[in-house]
């Protein structure tokens, strides 16, 4: 409440008083004590000095409203076209939570994930013995069909689970060493430049026929399966590796689902 507003009430209060004490000393007359009068004023000033609660609290209403005060910018911040207020803590709903938002489940590892202590023995449960085995057997599948084309028969031997690991591995370290534009050639220098763990764990051209060779099923059933599956090729060895991602770990509320666009050059049947 602003101060000269209020002494001018309480001013006009006193004024009020006044007046209608002195029209009731006139009405009476002089019978009345002159000390009796004093101490009437006396009394009606102190009452007025401490006035009721609830006479201030109607009183304050009918003063005009005080301008409202502007958000502080801790609290949020105001939209792209200055017309919406964003606060920075969420509010509360009212009501209760539709039952699809509720979790009912403890986010992070589980199953055998539970039991893993090193890096190796984790991503095993994701890539599975039996998802390198299918790997192997049609890989030596495709090597067969090959070897009539190469004279060296040490090119085309067939591979086992510990080169398929060696294979895959590889693959991954080039990803971490962003090596992935990287001429092949390149990575296999022995001149320094080169990524010697590369070289140190197959020659290249092992790991380019490995990588000619790699199947992810089976290619004499494949053109049936393609009339009804696009992703044929691959869809066993998928669907695999999602059922070991469901089987280990839960993903908690807060999932974001991304997309990225490869590099390839060929005849795709559907758009990435």
């Amino acid at each position: 409440m602003d101060y000269d507003a209020e002494t001018r009430r309480i001013q006009k209060m006193f004024d009020e008083i006044e007046v209608s004490s002195s029209e009731d000393e006139e009405s009476i007359g002089g019978d009345v004590p002159a000390s009796d009068s004093e101490g009437e004023e006396d009394y009606l000033e102190e009452d007025v000095h401490v006035p009721d609660s609830d006479c201030f609290e109607s009183d304050q209403d009918d003063l005009p409203d005080q301008p409202q005060k502007k958000q502080p910018k801790t609290d949020g911040w105001k939209g792209k076209y200055k017309t919406t207020w964003w606060k920075n803590n969420v509010p509360k709903l009212e009501g209760r939570t539709c039952s699809s938002y509720v979790i009912k489940f403890t986010p992070g590892l589980k199953g055998p994930a539970l039991n893993v202590n090193y890096p190796a023995d984790f991503w095993g449960v994701f890539i599975t013995p039996e998802i390198i085995g299918l790997l192997v057997k049609h890989t030596n599948s495709m090597i067969a069909m090959q070897k009539g084309k190469y004279a060296q028969p040490y090119r085309t031997k067939d591979t086992d689970v510990i080169e398929m690991k060696a294979l895959i591995g590889l693959l991954m370290l080039a990803g971490t060493y962003h090596a992935s534009r990287l001429h092949l050639a390149d990575i296999w220098k022995t001149d320094g430049t080169g990524i010697e763990v590369f070289r140190l764990t197959m020659s290249l051209d092992r790991f380019r026929f490995l990588l000619c060779c790699l199947r992810f099923d089976d290619k004499a059933t494949r053109e049936e399966r393609k009339r009804v599956d696009k992703l044929a090729r691959v869809r066993q060895i998928f669907e695999m590796f999602v059922e070991n991602c469901k089987k280990n770990y839960t993903p908690s509320e807060f999932v974001t689902i991304d997309e990225m666009l490869v590099a390839f050059r060929g005849n795709c049947p559907f758009r990435q």
